[in-house]
């Protein structure tokens, strides 16, 4: 290749190669974006999943049933234990409310 020709094919070449790193560039970007905004993603998930906890803890407590397991587990255990004790008494009462439709749905499985 003659030296015009080098000269005539760097012509063509250079934007191509700017355009290249530009576009090496914005991936980059890009990729940073999408991994800011996945973490972002996971930290409200986890904040979603211990707040809605903590108010299905808390509508419970306000419950008559759970008044008095607040009442007995501050008497007894301290506040450390409340929590765990609400989330028991939840479990409890969630069980007794639907331990009869997992005998009525085994049959239809039949």
């Amino acid at each position: 290749m003659s030296p015009e020709q080098r000269a005539e094919a760097m012509t063509y070449a250079e934007p191509l190669l700017a355009d290249i790193d530009r576009l090496r560039n914005e991936i980059e970007r890009l990729t940073n974006c999408l991994k800011k905004a996945n973490e972002q993603t996971e930290y409200f998930e986890r904040e979603y999943y211990l707040i809605k906890d903590d108010a299905n803890r808390y509508a419970y407590a306000k419950t008559l049933e759970g008044q008095v397991v607040m009442i007995e587990t501050l008497k007894f255990r301290g506040a450390i234990e409340l929590d765990q004790e609400l989330d028991d008494a939840m479990a409890e009462a969630y069980h007794r409310a639907h331990e009869g439709q997992a005998a009525l749905t085994l049959p239809a499985l039949l």
